[in-house]
């Protein structure tokens, strides 16, 4: 925050929002969402997507615009589409990086048969091969006006189906990063828009595709 524009004072604040949100969204989620293990079920998962991607972010986001508004650094005009796309971010670290952390943490060994490591370089290599094609600017110039980011979307349920919340996160975050590296080049269904709108409607999906994965995950190991 201190190399960015601004005065100290505004980052120091920023910072404060920023680490507001994540004690708060930790003490909420230890409250009621059970804590370490919130994503073993999916109730728990719901409650850690509501307190923690949804609530504590907004914290963060009215105090970070609000900073920026009083320092001279943002348009009242333009806060609600920053107050936005900053909730969004800081929504999106939750769903993806956060539950990368806390499962891999959990669980480090793989303990993996044959038949499912096997089966887990499958859902991998297609993985980066489907979310390559869709936002890697392969297809012709036409083609990006379907929604071909749901592509997508089976490969990771697929993930969270046949092996668990741990596997569907880093399947998650390996979407994640190819879709935001193709759409910050201009590629795939959301290169082609304004930047702002881009980084909204990237942003949205891959927070609604997490959400899904996890609770679809944690169903199916309480299923098992």
């Amino acid at each position: 925050n201190l190399v960015t524009a601004g005065t100290p004072l505004t980052s120091i604040a920023i910072a404060a929002g920023n680490t507001l949100e994540a004690v708060l969204g930790a003490r909420l989620v230890t409250r009621f969402a059970n804590g370490r293990h919130a994503l073993e079920r999916a109730e728990d998962v719901v409650k850690f997507t509501a307190l923690a991607a949804v609530t504590s972010t907004a914290v963060s986001a009215t105090i970070g615009v609000t900073t920026l508004a009083l320092g001279g650094l943002a348009d009242r005009h333009t806060l609600g589409p920053v107050w936005l796309t900053w909730w969004l971010g800081d929504s999106v670290g939750d769903l993806v990086v956060a539950p990368l952390i806390l499962l891999w943490v959990a669980r480090p060994r793989l303990g993996w048969r044959l038949v499912q490591a096997l089966e887990a370089s499958a859902l991998l290599r297609t993985l980066i091969a489907v979310a390559l094609v869709v936002f890697g600017g392969f297809l012709p110039a036409r083609a990006i006006n379907y929604p071909l980011e749901y592509l997508c979307t089976p490969i990771v349920l697929w993930s969270a189906y046949r092996f668990g919340q741990r596997e569907a996160a880093s399947a998650i975050f390996g979407l994640a990063v190819i879709a935001i590296w193709g759409t910050l080049h201009g590629h795939g269904p959301f290169g082609r828009h304004a930047p702002d709108v881009s980084l909204v409607l990237l942003q949205s999906y891959v927070a609604v595709t997490a959400v899904m994965s996890l609770v679809l995950a944690a169903l199916a190991s309480e299923r098992r």
